[in-house]
C-alpha cells in the first residue's frame, strides 16, 4: 500500500485548501499522542492531526479519565438543583455563573524554545501543535496614549481608544510572552450557539507580565479595541468583591464543610462547571502551599478557576445562621496520580502564621439558613 496515497482535505480559515497523505495523519497523530504525554500530570490538550473542532469533539467522546462526563454540567444548565443542599443556595449559582463568564478558553499554537529541561512540554520546543488550557479575566484597564498592540505599533494611525485585558492562568499553559503572542483567547464559549450566533470573542494575546515556574501561575495581558467586549467583562468582574485576607491553613479547616467548583474548557469543548464536596487539603512544600480537591477535571482544564466555598458557622447564634465563603484560589494546575485529587497551582508563603496569608478574592458572601 502506497502510504503517501492522498486521502483527504479540508478548507483553512485563509481559504485555502490543506491536503493531508496517510503518512502526513499518521505522523501527526504520533506527534500529537507524545506531546500530550510530554505534559507530565498537567492537563492540557493536544491537537495537530485533524480541524480542531474534529479533534476536539472525538477527545470529548473517547476520553478515559471521566468516561461518559457524567460529573460535567454545561454552564447554561448549572442551577441550584445541582449543588448539595447544605450550599444549595441561588446566591452561590450566580456566583458560579459570574466566575464562568469571566472564564476563558486559551489555544496556544507554538511551544516556545524557552522551556527549560525537563518542563511540560520541553521535548516539543519549536513546534506548532496545538494545545488548549483555561484560565480567567482578573481586571480591564483603559489604555492611555498610542494603542500598544502590534498591529498599532506597525501603524502610522494607531488607535487611542482601547483596553488592556489581564487574564490569569497557569504557566505551563502559556509560558512566556513568545507563546502569549501564539495564542488565541475565546471568551463567552458557553455552548456551540455562542460560535454560531456570534456570541462568543475571540482576540490574539500580547504578552506574560507576571510568570512563576514555581508556583505555575502567569498573568497574560490581551489588548483589545472593542469597547463593548470591555464594558461587558467589566460589569461582571463589578460582580466580584475584594474583602479580607484569610490564612489558607485557618480558612480550610478539615472540620468544616466545602465544596470546590471549577469552571473549564475540558478538552477544548464549551465551558463545564464540576464541582467536589469532599475536604480541601492543603499540603506544603518549602516555601509553597498546595490545594488538593476531589473536583473532576480533564484535559484542558489546566489554568482554570478553582473556587473553594466553605460553610462557616456563627458560634452562639441561637437560630444557627452559617455563612458561605467563595473563595477563589489560583489557577488549576495538576492531577495527583493515583490519589483520586487533583491540584491546585501553589500559594506563596509559609504553611504556619497569619502574617503570611494569602489574599484570595471572595467572590460572594452571603447569610444562609442551616
Amino acid at each position: 500500500m502506497n502510504k503517501d496515497i492522498f486521502v483527504g482535505f479540508w478548507m483553512l480559515p485563509n481559504k485555502s485548501i490543506c491536503f493531508l497523505s496517510y503518512s502526513k495523519i499518521r505522523n501527526n497523530q504520533d506527534a500529537v499522542k507524545s506531546k500530550k504525554a510530554d505534559q507530565g500530570n498537567h492537563e492540557c490538550e493536544v491537537f495537530g492531526y485533524e480541524p480542531e473542532a474534529e479533534e476536539s469533539a472525538y477527545a470529548w467522546d473517547t476520553c478515559s479519565k471521566n468516561p461518559g462526563h457524567p460529573r460535567f454540567i454545561p454552564v447554561p444548565e448549572f442551577c441550584v438543583d445541582h449543588l448539595p443542599k447544605w450550599c444549595a443556595d441561588p446566591a452561590i449559582v450566580e456566583c458560579v455563573k459570574t466566575m464562568a463568564a469571566l472564564t476563558v478558553r486559551l489555544r496556544v499554537s507554538y511551544t516556545s524554545w524557552g522551556r527549560p529541561d525537563g518542563y511540560s512540554f520541553s521535548n516539543h520546543r519549536g513546534s506548532n501543535f496545538l494545545h488548549t488550557g483555561s484560565g480567567w479575566v482578573r481586571n480591564v484597564n483603559a489604555g492611555s496614549g498610542p494603542c500598544q498592540c502590534l498591529e498599532c505599533r506597525q501603524s502610522s494611525a494607531p488607535s487611542r481608544t482601547w483596553y488592556g485585558v489581564h487574564l490569569e492562568t497557569a504557566r505551563h499553559v502559556v509560558y512566556n510572552t513568545e507563546e502569549a503572542q501564539a495564542t488565541m483567547v475565546d471568551f463567552f464559549y458557553d455552548d456551540e450557539r455562542a460560535l454560531v450566533d456570534g456570541w462568543s470573542k475571540t482576540v490574539r494575546a500580547t504578552k506574560t507580565s507576571i510568570a512563576s515556574r514555581e508556583t505555575d501561575t502567569c498573568k497574560v495581558i490581551c489588548i483589545i479595541h472593542d469597547q463593548d467586549l470591555a464594558d461587558m467583562l467589566q460589569q461582571y468582574l463589578i460582580k466580584t468583591v475584594i474583602m479580607d485576607s484569610y490564612s489558607v491553613c485557618a480558612v480550610f479547616s478539615e472540620s468544616r464543610k466545602h465544596l470546590c467548583i471549577i469552571v473549564s474548557h475540558p478538552h477544548g469543548q464549551p465551558k463545564q462547571v464540576t464541582f467536589g464536596a469532599e475536604p480541601l487539603y492543603v499540603t506544603a512544600e518549602d516555601y509553597y502551599r498546595y490545594i488538593s480537591y476531589s473536583t473532576h477535571t480533564c484535559p484542558g482544564s489546566s489554568g482554570a478557576p478553582v473556587m473553594a466555598v466553605e460553610l462557616v458557622s456563627r458560634p452562639g447564634h441561637k437560630k444557627k445562621f452559617c455563612k458561605n465563603h467563595a473563595s477563589l484560589l489560583p489557577p488549576h494546575s495538576r492531577y495527583l496520580q493515583g490519589e483520586g485529587l487533583n491540584q491546585c497551582s501553589g500559594l506563596l508563603g509559609r504553611f504556619r502564621g497569619d502574617s503570611d496569608s494569602y489574599p484570595m478574592r471572595i467572590i460572594f458572601t452571603a447569610p444562609i439558613k442551616v
